[in-house]
């Protein structure tokens, strides 16, 4: 992935594929270990997006007051 990034081949696809790769990982890990299945594993990382985007505009927020009224 680096290499074809320095050689300029991979612009703009590289974030589908590391979600790609990253969704592979995550869904075939707790497979594999029987434990959860893919639609717990979908259900989670969508509810943790969701909190990291809530959390990321909050922290947004915070700042946007403070530096208008600092």
């Amino acid at each position: 992935m680096i290499f074809l990034q320095y050689r300029r081949w991979l612009e703009g696809k590289d974030l589908p594929i590391l979600a790609a790769i990253a969704f592979a990982i995550v869904a075939l890990v707790p497979i594999l270990h029987g434990s959860l299945s893919l639609v717990q594993v979908a259900l989670i990382a969508g509810l943790s997006a969701a909190g990291a985007i809530a959390i990321t505009a909050l922290f947004r927020l915070i700042y946007q007051l403070l530096s208008r009224f600092l």
